[in-house]
C-alpha cells in the first residue's frame, strides 16, 4: 500500500538526486505549505503539500528576504507536491510540479526565464489548474 509519507519520500528522493547531479543547485529546503487564494477570475484554489527549492546562492538565500542574490544572479529549482488540493472543481491531489528558473539580477527587477514543468499524469484540466496556479496566473 503507498501512502502519502511514501510517496512524499519519493517525491524527496528524486528532488533530492536531481539537485545533488546538478553544480547549480546548492540549497535544499523542505518547508510543508499550505495556500488558498481568490484570483481576479473568481476561480477558488488551494493546495497543501511540500515545497523543496534549491539555488545557487549561499545557505539562507538573500532572494526570499528581498535582497540581492549572492552571485549577482540566481539559477534555481522549485518543486510541488501536492498531498491535496483543488482548482475549483478540479482535484490536484498527488500531483508534481516543478520551475527552473534564471534571475539575472535582483529578483524583484523582473526579466525571468521561467521552465515550469507539470506531472504527466495530469489530465488537461488538472494541468491547465496547476500551470494557473504555479505560473501565479490564478493569483
Amino acid at each position: 500500500m503507498t501512502t502519502p509519507q511514501s510517496k512524499r519520500r519519493r517525491f524527496l528522493g528524486f528532488t533530492a538526486a536531481v539537485a545533488a547531479a546538478t553544480p547549480i543547485f546548492d540549497r535544499l529546503v523542505g518547508p510543508r505549505i499550505a495556500s488558498a487564494q481568490q484570483p481576479a477570475t473568481g476561480q477558488r484554489w488551494s493546495v497543501q503539500g511540500l515545497f523543496v527549492d534549491a539555488c545557487r546562492c549561499e545557505v539562507g538565500c538573500p532572494c526570499i528576504f528581498g535582497s540581492a542574490p549572492s552571485a549577482g544572479y540566481c539559477d534555481g529549482l522549485a518543486g510541488w507536491h501536492v498531498d491535496s488540493g483543488r482548482f475549483g472543481d478540479t482535484p490536484l491531489d498527488g500531483f508534481n510540479v516543478a520551475m527552473a528558473f534564471h534571475s539575472p539580477g535582483h529578483v524583484f527587477q523582473g526579466n525571468w526565464k521561467v521552465a515550469l514543468y507539470i506531472d504527466q499524469r495530469a489530465n488537461p484540466a488538472q494541468r491547465e489548474a496547476l500551470q494557473a496556479i504555479f505560473s501565479g496566473k490564478a493569483g
